[in-house]
């Protein structure tokens, strides 16, 4: 995980391709397990804009994974939001590469929140947490489309498949 004091933080960029965005109060809100309500406005709302992520999502990522940890109830974000970069990260050429510096701690990330949620348990998972969870454990197993498919899929789609799949 980076250290918050880190000169390097200032050249991470946002889903918006911006530079010098402050977010350390937010990281400390993690690590300290104390993120609510809108404190997750900046991970929708500043470090992913339709599918574009910068390497800012990259280098955050490790503090869901010590929030997920702490936290007495974990939220969705800190699973949704991986995956989600991950699969922009995949899927959408113009999104940077991980800096070499965050790699290791990055896709350590996904195994780890998997871990995180099968180890605490459904009871310490917030309000829908089940398809990020998924889409987490699919991507620590290298499933980037299963990990899709459990982000998009609704649940009428999924019943619709199962009645045609019963058709056949």
């Amino acid at each position: 995980m980076l250290p918050l004091d880190d000169n390097r933080w200032a050249n991470y960029r946002t889903g918006y391709n911006f530079l010098s965005f402050d977010i350390q109060e937010f990281l400390l809100r993690l690590v300290r397990a104390t993120a609510n309500g809108r404190d997750w406005d900046v991970l929708w709302d500043e470090l992913h804009h339709q599918g574009d992520v910068g390497e800012l999502a990259y280098a955050t990522i490790p503090y869901l994974v010590a929030y997920a940890e702490k936290a007495q109830t974990i939220e969705w974000h800190a699973f949704g939001f991986p995956a989600v970069v991950e699969i922009a990260r995949l899927t959408i050429r113009k999104n940077p590469s991980v800096p070499m510096e965050l790699e290791p701690d990055y896709s350590e990330s996904f195994k780890k929140l998997a871990d995180i949620a099968l180890r605490r348990g459904e009871s310490a998972w917030g309000e829908h947490c089940f398809e990020p969870i998924m889409s987490c454990l699919a991507l620590a197993y290298n499933r980037p489309k299963h990990a899709e498919l459990y982000l998009d899929a609704t649940e009428s789609e999924i019943t619709d498949f199962f009645k045609y799949r019963d058709k056949n």
